[in-house]
């Protein structure tokens, strides 16, 4: 069984600074922050990838953080104009700076990459064959 509070600790930690998040979220969202959303948000991705409610005991506590994290960042970029930055370069000579923003397709295929190496403990069902 995941520990919920290891996940919430890596998610926090992952996030950054607590306070100018409470109040960017609620700026943007009208509501309080709520971690365990995210978190719970995550466990269902989870259980949607694995195909059953019982989550591998092999599954990490900062996999699901991480989940989370991506989660947040897509709740995040649904209010603002800006996805989360992909890349960011800056040159001196002649003043140039370059932003590469991450799109939503990107996060929402990166929930998939985090699974992905636990795709052996999926559980695949069938149906039987009525006769």
């Amino acid at each position: 069984m995941i520990n919920i509070d290891a996940v919430k600790r890596i998610f926090l930690r992952r996030i950054g600074d607590i306070e100018k998040v409470h109040n960017t979220y609620f700026d943007f969202s009208h509501r309080e922050f709520v971690p365990e959303e995210y978190i719970e948000a995550a466990i269902d991705d989870c259980r949607a990838y694995f195909g059953t409610d019982e989550i591998p005991s092999v599954l990490t506590a900062s996999t699901v953080a991480d989940i989370a994290y991506v989660r947040y960042s897509l709740d995040v970029s649904c209010k603002a104009t800006e996805y989360g930055i992909k890349s960011y370069s800056y040159s001196e000579g002649t003043v140039s700076k370059s932003e590469t923003y991450s799109t939503r397709q990107e996060l929402l295929g990166e929930i998939e990459s985090i699974l992905k190496p636990y795709s052996r403990y999926r559980v695949v069902t069938g149906y039987a064959k009525a006769e």
